[in-house]
């Protein structure tokens, strides 16, 4: 678990990501898929947090929940995430994004 802290911080932005955030780049008519990677690094291994602070089979996601970021029971909330095609559902899949990973902490504490 390398990268707790890198996951911690990644928790915190889906938290507290704003809908005027995502409404700024919406209206720059930026793709919801490129919104979610410029304010977290979503979606690609070469702008994820957790990607570039460790090698996958390093990364939290493999040693708490046996799979990776988007697969088991991760796969629910990273797909939110993916197929948001408005604001308010991007923000939204966001905040139970970081739900998600907020009950992996404490389930495996």
């Amino acid at each position: 678990m390398k990268n707790l802290k890198a996951f911690n911080k990644l928790r915190k932005r889906y938290a507290s990501i704003t809908r005027e955030e995502i409404e700024a780049e919406f209206k720059k008519r930026t793709p919801i898929s490129k919104i979610a990677e410029k304010l977290t690094g979503f979606g690609d291994g070469d702008t994820c947090s957790l990607c570039k602070d460790t090698y996958c089979f390093e990364c939290i996601y493999i040693a708490l929940t046996g799979c990776i970021c988007n697969q088991g029971i991760n796969e629910g909330t990273y797909f939110r995430i993916y197929r948001a095609s408005t604001p308010l559902q991007l923000l939204n899949a966001y905040r139970a994004r970081a739900e998600h990973m907020k009950s992996i902490l404490k389930n495996k504490s």
